[in-house]
């Protein structure tokens, strides 16, 4: 019969390819939402935010940068659920974040940030 790796190790994500926009506050947390329909390897998938200086993307860490200690990841609890919980969040936050998993697509999620306390007049 066909072993465990039949088609490829990586499982489909059924939010993949769907861009989605999200408005949050600063100082609020937010929830980038991003579901498999099964389990992933932690290695396996992989969150993402565009600098728009270098045109690069970059991943998002909790171990370093302007992330540090403010992201948060569920998969550990539950395997198919890849959202990225974001806290304490700064206007700096806003922009566009990439879900993705490796062979089976990503999705892209467009983060404002709003400053809590309006000063336009």
């Amino acid at each position: 019969g066909q072993g465990e790796g039949w088609g490829g190790p990586w499982v489909p994500c059924y939010s993949l390819g769907r861009a989605l926009f999200i408005t949050a506050r600063t100082g609020e947390s937010v929830l980038l939402p991003c579901y498999c329909t099964d389990h992933v390897p932690p290695d396996a998938f992989i969150w993402e935010t565009e600098n728009t200086d270098s045109n690069k993307w970059e991943e998002v860490s909790s171990e370093s940068g302007q992330y540090r200690d403010r992201v948060q990841l569920f998969n550990g609890h539950s395997p198919g659920n890849l959202s990225l919980l974001m806290s304490h969040l700064t206007e700096e936050d806003g922009g566009l974040y990439r879900c993705e998993v490796k062979g089976s697509g990503y999705t892209d999620i467009s983060l404002t940030v709003e400053e809590l306390h309006s000063t336009l007049v």
